[in-house]
């Protein structure tokens, strides 16, 4: 998608609260760099996020007024990105490797560098299809979520009888059948696993953002998330000979 007009008085800040629309815009600009990035995938991520994140209609309820929640994410190719890391101080600047495989230990999928970042590495078969979540959910962690937990997920992952799986929950999380890779599957069994696409944002998900908790400051703009600001450097495995 088209990179957004964003208005030039957010500077460094990526929530923007307008008092005259009654919204509270949280803004990313999504910069992808890797051997199988293109503008078309980053277009495609941005997307997604968007997507994703705008799913519910949420209404916040701060100092007496009712604000509409919503995500505006744009996406763009860049080469080479580390001279814009190196001075970056832009909340708003999302930096994500994207490669075949990660280097992430647990089989190679995508990851974030840790809550309230705005780097990590995304595996290309986990993101940018239809429907897919993946960079919803790596988002998400970016944005601080899920606060108070050693790894960013929800400490109970057993959501049998209990329904709709937030964004949160990561791959192998126990869940009512519709939610499975295969409906037929007994839970926890080889296909009886939260299907990653089934995840959907919902309001406790925008809760946990805290954004009645951020310091706004008089024109409306606050801050959600970090900097963490790291290149990830990797170099793909050569193929068999």
């Amino acid at each position: 998608m088209p990179a957004r007009p964003f208005p030039d008085q957010l500077e460094n800040f990526n929530v923007f609260k307008n008092e005259a629309e009654q919204t509270i815009t949280v803004l990313a600009q999504v910069y992808l760099y890797g051997s199988v990035a293109t503008e078309e995938l980053a277009d495609r991520i941005a997307h997604n996020i968007e997507r994703v994140w705008n799913g519910p209609e949420i209404i916040l309820s701060l100092d007496d007024t009712d604000y509409l929640i919503q995500f505006h994410i744009s996406g763009q190719f860049i080469e080479d990105p580390r001279p814009l890391l190196s001075r970056n101080r832009d909340y708003k600047k999302i930096f994500f490797r994207i490669e075949t495989a990660t280097d992430n230990p647990l089989g190679g999928i995508s990851y974030m560098d840790g809550r309230n970042s705005n780097t990590g590495f995304l595996r290309l078969d986990n993101v940018a299809f239809d429907g897919s979540t993946t960079e919803a959910h790596e988002m998400g962690h970016g944005w601080g979520l899920v606060p108070g937990t050693p790894d960013g997920h929800p400490r109970d992952l057993n959501l049998i009888g209990k329904g709709q799986p937030g964004i949160m929950y990561p791959r192998g999380t126990l869940v009512d059948p519709q939610y499975q890779w295969n409906p037929s599957a007994e839970p926890g069994q080889f296909g009886g696993t939260l299907k990653p696409d089934k995840r959907r944002v919902t309001l406790d998900d925008i809760a946990m953002l805290g954004l009645d908790q951020l310091r706004y400051d008089r024109q409306g703009r606050a801050r959600l998330g970090g900097l963490t600001n790291v290149y990830h450097a990797y170099t793909p495995p050569l193929p068999l000979a």
